[in-house]
């Protein structure tokens, strides 16, 4: 099944982490993937929420697809995200804690077009989608 939120919650994110045994403060890694399918000119948008552990070795404890229409328009989506969107990903009081514990989030890791985003000042600039 395929979960797509407009927004991350930070009850929800709670939940999910004591669902398999983790605690909120296991919370290591953010990575957001925005996808482009080349053969069906789409895109998706893919937020992994990683907990304790390697995050290369352990799955996710929660992971969905964002309503990129909430977030841009579809003439920006081809010329790419705003770095200063992604905050706004985050319900404010998640945001908060992530800016507190400076959680690391990574766009595209792996990826040429890959980046390290800072949620406190995520800076000017587009991020690009993967091409796949």
């Amino acid at each position: 099944m395929r979960i797509v939120r407009k927004i991350i919650e930070l009850e929800e994110v709670e939940h999910e982490f004591f669902d398999v045994g983790e605690n909120f403060d296991d919370l290591s890694l953010i990575r957001i993937s925005m996808i482009k399918d080349v053969h069906y000119n789409s895109f998706d948008l893919f937020v992994e929420i990683c907990g304790d552990g390697d995050p290369d070795e352990v799955a996710p404890v929660l992971e969905f697809y964002i309503d990129l229409d909430s977030l841009v328009t579809e003439e920006e989506l081809f010329k790419g995200i705003a770095k200063q969107k992604i905050p706004s990903l985050f319900e404010p009081e998640l945001l908060k804690e992530l800016i507190q514990r400076k959680i690391r989030v990574e766009w595209n890791n792996g990826n040429e077009t890959g980046k390290v985003i800072d949620l406190n000042d995520p800076g000017q600039g587009l991020l690009l989608a993967m091409i796949r």
